[in-house]
């Protein structure tokens, strides 16, 4: 992987040059796991040896959203909080769809037992279900329309925070292709 604007914050390594990492900040870590966001770093570790076909690019959007999230969570926590209500509510409207399969997912990996804590679930609630809407693995038309709008607005200020000011975006193919371009640029 050559440098790229995002290089600083990745490093892309080998399955046991992950693990290494993780360690070292007193994490526990598997060979398989894809991805994580230190925040005490302030570097996302990307395991290239595990990234799947497929999901790779879902992986690195997923983890680049963590420090943006961090950001706005201190910057707009009015935004931030609104965001994880309106994935409640959806979840609670439509306990068949998206919403709820994400919260279920992050419930079940991000359990209290592993250290995590509610902020932390609530982080990962977020970050995952943007990832999955723009992966399109999770439909839009399911958000109800003010979580819709809210969603808008978050990926125009990820955009704004990354230096895409003309990437303001109104829809899902233009915040699939927001996410897909800077992904690219990461890989690349």
């Amino acid at each position: 992987v050559s440098q790229s604007r995002y290089s600083r914050f990745f490093k892309f390594l080998s399955a046991d040059e992950f693990v290494q990492k993780l360690k070292e900040a007193g994490e526990s870590a598997s060979r398989t796991q894809e991805g994580v966001f230190d925040d005490n770093r302030g570097k996302i570790f990307i395991n290239k040896d595990a990234l799947k076909l497929g999901w790779g690019t879902t992986v690195v959007w997923h983890e680049a959203i963590h420090p943006i999230m961090n950001i706005i969570h201190n910057s707009n926590k009015a935004l931030y909080d609104k965001i994880h209500k309106g994935i409640l509510a959806n979840a609670k409207a439509n306990p068949r769809g998206g919403m709820q399969s994400v919260i279920n997912d992050v419930e079940r990996v991000y359990t209290k037992e592993k250290g995590y804590t509610d902020a932390d679930r609530k982080d990962e609630i977020i970050v995952e279900a943007l990832a999955r809407l723009s992966a399109g693995t999770m439909s839009f038309s399911e958000l109800q329309p003010t979580l819709r709008q809210q969603f808008i607005d978050l990926i125009n200020r990820i955009g704004r925070i990354l230096g895409l000011s003309k990437a303001e975006v109104s829809d899902m193919k233009a915040i699939k292709d927001l996410a897909k371009k800077i992904t690219e640029t990461t890989l690349s």
